[in-house]
């Protein structure tokens, strides 16, 4: 189930902020500060979280594409059976009641590892959940604690209430690290100035669905041996952010080590468009043309890009990316 989950996250990451994809003014060229909600996500995460995501589910569910995207979803049938069986038994409707969530992972994950978690703000009847989860799992699920913090474990997933309106769901493996820097006997992630450099970035006032990536050593050392890759081995940070409405609009940054790599590092990502661009699916729904608009440029040792694609027909892809 935690493998679902992630891609799940990822869908609803591309179909928030479609309501207000028209009237918000362009972003500001200053980094402008994070907001108190994300920061306080970022307060209960480990120092060495290397990708973070926002989702901001109560806007996708205002916009045409985030219900495009949702109705996507409830054609899954394991999907719907949970959100109707949680509507009858708790009274929590995920369409009304997850204001946001986000999407957290260690550097690990990067190597196929299991470690990821998830902060949702939401309103839920805490004690009817708890008693769902115990009907659900039976005696599949056990209590643990970590110094002061309660956790639910069945198989490879766990659950806790940070406060009334936070939930954390994380992988088994994974949720005590989580929860320790929760606790705050642990440097946070929010102490971890790439990151934020990044989510500074990324987390603009405009964009309410966004990413931050520090790419781990690890990943630049295997990116260095490939000829083909080893322009992407100075990469130090990426960070994107997405609005949707009638045009879906992108727009992203790749933090190199040098102004060289930013130069070599922009035909290699021109490359990766045109492969994306020439895909079956994509010539299929007529977005080729549209995606080879993306305009790619260095400056400094930073590379942006920036790009858009009309809101109808991303929506046909997106239909045919959640087909059952």
């Amino acid at each position: 189930m935690i493998r679902l989950l992630v891609p799940l996250a990822l869908i609803v990451l591309l179909a928030t902020g479609g309501a207000h994809a028209y009237a918000q003014p362009p972003p500001s060229t200053a980094a402008p500060a994070l907001d108190a909600a994300s920061r306080a996500a970022l307060a209960r995460l480990p120092f060495d979280t290397a990708l973070f995501a926002s989702i901001h589910v109560a806007e996708a569910r205002r916009s045409p594409m985030g219900r495009r995207v949702l109705a996507g979803l409830e054609r899954d049938r394991a999907f719907s059976r949970v959100t109707a069986e949680l509507r009858r038994r708790v009274g929590f409707d995920y369409r009304r009641d997850i204001e946001r969530v986000w999407l957290a992972m260690p550097p690990g994950a990067f190597d196929g590892g299991d470690q990821v978690a998830f902060i949702a703000r939401l309103t839920i009847d805490q004690a009817r959940f708890l008693a769902w989860l115990r009907r659900a799992r039976g005696d599949e699920l056990a209590a643990r604690r970590v110094g002061s913090s309660t956790y639910h474990t069945a198989g490879d997933i766990a659950w806790a209430f940070l406060d009334r309106e936070t939930l954390l769901v994380a992988h088994a493996s994974y949720v005590e690290e989580v929860l320790r820097a929760s606790t705050g006997s642990r440097h946070t992630a929010a102490a971890n100035r790439p990151l934020m450099l990044a989510i500074a970035q990324a987390g603009r006032p405009d964009a309410h669905a966004w990413l931050a990536v520090l790419l781990p050593e690890q990943v630049r050392t295997r990116l260095r041996q490939g000829a083909l890759t080893s322009a992407l081995a100075d990469v130090r940070w990426t960070a994107g952010r997405l609005t949707l409405g009638d045009v879906t609009r992108w727009r992203g940054q790749v933090k190199t080590s040098r102004r060289e790599s930013a130069q070599a590092l922009v035909a290699v990502l021109r490359q990766m468009i045109e492969t994306a661009a020439a895909s079956h699916q994509l010539v299929e729904a007529g977005l080729s043309a549209a995606l080879r608009r993306t305009a790619i440029a260095a400056r400094g040792d930073t590379v942006e890009l920036e790009g858009s694609l009309p809101g109808a027909r991303a929506g046909a892809v997106v239909d045919a990316v959640l087909a059952p």
